[in-house]
């Protein structure tokens, strides 16, 4: 379910900012948050860009008890096709998106390039491309950064 930014029902337990990069941070307030009137465990933001060929680093400062990572592909339809990633704090990883004229692919790799994370969806159906972090349990941190080469 997507909502949007300027929704004042969904708990705002991680900002965002962006410069010439995305920075993503905050600790979980509470334990379990009210969302559409039904207890929720896991709050988080998500970040979306155009879609396009861009490379960058995505940098985990901070990790703290239970939080999930994500890549993100916004469908035609507003629907959205995300694939979790487990990654590690104090870790630069490389990350990729690349249309082949066909398919649109998304990479993560480690420092030694080993394969993180691969998501492909048809090109036509993709409108954005994207990252997401949540927070699960009151204390529950995360700080991460994401940065573009192009």
């Amino acid at each position: 379910m997507l909502f949007k930014a300027t929704d004042r029902s969904i708990p705002n337990e991680l900002i965002v900012t962006t410069t010439d990069h995305i920075h993503m941070y905050g600790k979980k307030k509470s334990h379990v948050v009210q969302v559409l009137g039904v207890p929720t465990g896991h709050v988080g933001k998500l970040v979306m860009l155009p879609p396009g060929d861009r490379s960058g680093t995505l940098t985990i400062k901070k990790s703290f008890g239970t939080t999930l990572f994500f890549n993100c592909f916004e469908l035609t339809g507003g629907k959205l096709d995300s694939q979790e990633m487990k990654l590690s704090e104090g870790v630069a990883y490389n990350w990729s998106v690349k249309n082949d004229g066909t398919n649109t692919t998304f990479r993560m790799t480690s420092p030694e390039n080993k394969e993180l994370a691969h998501h492909t969806i048809e090109s036509a159906n993709v409108q954005g491309i994207g990252f997401a972090g949540t927070v699960r349990n009151e204390g529950n941190e995360i700080d991460l950064t994401i940065t573009f080469d192009h």
